[in-house]
């Protein structure tokens, strides 16, 4: 929504001030009213959970974006994907309660052709065009705004892809 795109724009953003500030000032935020501070925490933040997903995933920080997708960018699925879950919520002590992995994550067990013709057959909405199963993306700025909030948000009303 229109608040997604928000943040995503301020993230943006604030990687660019991040840069430019890490080459031509070295000096330390104060407290005293600066506007930055809260955009310097924000940006603190994020790299920690960039950090957080290069780590967990193994891939390189540099090509995470905002709208990187845990499940279509990156094949994180199953118990990689569970794995994923559980050390975001440890790591950043957010309330899970509301999480439903099956939304998110396929099985374990990868492709099963009776699986997969039952799902044609009987409910060809959970399949994509490509005929694999719809997933509701989970991105990097998900992560951020449910560590910002320490409260996983509901995804029920987000289309599957």
């Amino acid at each position: 929504g229109s608040s997604e795109q928000g943040i995503t724009y301020l993230l943006v953003v604030l990687v660019r001030l991040k840069h430019r500030h890490s080459k031509t000032d070295t000096q330390t935020p104060t407290r005293n009213g600066s506007s930055n501070v809260h955009n310097i925490d924000d940006l603190k933040l994020y790299d920690r959970i960039v950090q957080f997903v290069g780590k967990q995933v193994n891939c390189n920080t540099d090509e995470l974006q905002p709208g990187t997708s845990f499940y279509h960018d990156l094949g994180v699925d199953g118990i990689d994907g569970e794995d994923l879950i559980s050390s975001f919520q440890r790591e950043f002590d957010v309330d899970m309660s509301c999480f439903q992995y099956d939304l998110h994550f396929g099985p374990e067990f990868g492709f099963v052709p009776i699986l997969w013709l039952y799902w044609r057959i009987f409910t060809p909405d959970k399949l994509n065009e490509r005929g694999a199963r719809k997933m509701v993306p989970i991105t990097v700025l998900d992560l951020y705004q449910a560590a910002r909030t320490r409260v996983w948000p509901s995804m029920q009303n987000r289309a599957r892809q």
